[in-house]
Parts: structure tokens; sequence; C-alpha cells
């Protein structure tokens, strides 16, 4: 924890850690989202550590596949190191309720964020498979269960 708070404060100053010794990602948000400068900074010494664990994580899996979560895999331009690109979709107003629930953000602050993300449109144009994550939990168990499916059938079938 001490190299990732360290390496918070030497792009954005100090006073980032809360009074548990966390990272607070709510000024974290803020100072990146409000300066690109700051955000580029930041995402050069962390895209790198990020790629190395996820190359680590596939590379050590026993399943006959895996499944990555890669969040930025747009902005990244990353796409071309998976075989399939899975896409749980939602629309914006969706996705702005369910962040505002979970991050206790306004909506003008999670729409500054969702604004320097890559399009949803953006998104969908590199997915090879897309769930819609609109519905009930029941629903989208049942939509990941049919990928599942369809992913063994791409192995079991190469």
């Amino acid at each position: 924890m001490a190299t990732s708070v360290a390496m918070y404060n030497t792009i954005i100053g100090e006073g980032l850690l809360d009074k548990n010794k966390e990272v607070n990602r709510t000024l974290l948000r803020k100072e990146i989202f409000s300066n690109e400068i700051k955000k580029k900074e930041l995402e050069n010494i962390i895209h790198p550590i990020v790629r190395s664990k996820i190359s680590d994580f596939i590379n050590n899996s026993k399943s006959p596949y895996c499944i990555v979560m890669v969040p930025l895999i747009f902005e990244t331009n990353s796409s071309d190191n998976y075989d399939r690109i899975l896409l749980i979709d939602c629309d914006v107003e969706t996705q702005i309720k369910r962040s505002s629930l979970r991050d206790n953000q306004s909506n003008k602050d999670i729409q500054k964020i969702i604004s320097s993300q890559a399009t949803r449109d953006e998104r969908l144009s590199i997915a090879d498979d897309v769930v819609l994550n609109t519905s009930s939990f029941e629903y989208l168990r049942n939509e990941i269960f049919k990928i599942h499916k369809k992913y063994m059938e791409i192995i079991n079938n190469a």
C-alpha cells in the first residue's frame, strides 16, 4: 500500500489518505477528472502495472477461458490483446443512476467522468458479445450462463 500511496501523492499531492490510511477515492476521482495532465501521469504509472498483472493472471490460469475486466479497453486501445470482447452494457441513464447509488456522487460529477471515457457506441464497436444489464439480476444471470455455454462451445470446437 505504501508504494501506491507514494505514487498517488507524487501525481496529485498530499492529503489522499482517509482516516483509515486508505486512498480517498472521492478526492482522487475529483483531482484526476478535473486535471488531464495529472490523469495522464497517473495512467502512465498504473496502466503498465495493470497490463502486467493481467498477463500474469492469464498465463497462470487453469480455467478453460479467462474473463478479464478491462474498463478502459477502448481508451487504452488494448482490444487486440484479447480473443473476444464481452460487453456488459446499459444505457447512460442507468449507468448514471447506478454510479450515483454506488459512489454517492452527484449526477454532474458522474456525467463528467462518463464524458471522459469511450462512448457507448465506441464500446459496442469492439464487442464480440453484448449482454444487456438493464433488467433483473435473474435475467443477467441467465444471459451470462448463455455466454458461458457459447464460450465452452468455442473452446470445445477449436
